[in-house]
């Protein structure tokens, strides 16, 4: 499992690795089962506190993310609950939805402009006409 942390973001660490592993279960990239690094190894090569893991570990325990099991590790929990598969992406893409808002408007980007590339993007690339 990778997890990346951007040190110029002012989400706290904790919450960056919280919506990285939350990423990677509503993809598929993590199914139920997959372990997770311990927090110990994960601490090390993110170069960050263990205090730090743990507390995002915590977090995703306590969603239904995870479950660990004292003296055998970390692992994406079975069966995640079906409300955070659900939302979890559309609150990503909300997020996703207002910076590209804000940024067409701070370009003076006309709507209908934006509107016209989410459907090429969507499409793979491919005008639809």
């Amino acid at each position: 499992m990778i997890i990346t942390i951007d040190e110029q973001n002012p989400v706290p660490i904790f919450r960056q690795i919280v919506r990285q592993v939350k990423m990677r279960v509503v993809s598929g990239e993590l199914v139920g089962g997959s372990p997770v690094p311990s927090i110990r190894d994960l601490a090390v090569r993110l170069s960050i506190n263990p205090n730090t893991v743990g507390k995002a570990f915590r977090e995703l325990e306590k969603e239904g993310i995870i479950v660990m099991k004292r003296g055998v590790g970390a692992f994406i929990t079975k069966n995640p609950p079906e409300e955070f598969m659900k939302g979890f992406g559309n609150t990503v893409i909300d997020g996703k939805i207002q910076d590209l808002v804000q940024t067409a408007r701070s370009l003076n980007v006309p709507k209908k402009t934006v509107m016209k590339k989410i459907d090429i993007a969507y499409n793979g690339g491919k005008d639809e006409q």
